[in-house]
């Protein structure tokens, strides 16, 4: 493997490591507002400004892992 396919691989797995730390980020302040509307409770207030943040980071890492893995791809595959 040349030297850019393995850069590649690298960011690949990092920003999927970082697409995984954002769900769990923006599932955790998810839940309890999704279930709020069960128990006809009020928001919490500052939620939605978080989940709204860590799905962003979500799918911007996941496009990042899409444009590495396409790189790679490009320059002579992972392998």
């Amino acid at each position: 493997m040349s030297i850019v396919p393995q850069i590649m691989l690298w960011v690949f797995i990092a920003a999927w490591c970082v697409a995984a730390v954002a769900h769990i980020y923006a599932t955790r302040f998810f839940i309890p507002r999704w279930a709020a509307g069960f128990r006809k409770r009020e928001g919490h207030e500052g939620y939605g400004r978080k989940i709204l943040f860590g799905y962003g980071i979500f799918l911007a890492a996941i496009a990042v892992a899409f444009v590495a893995g396409g790189i790679a791809e490009l320059a002579g595959g992972w392998g």
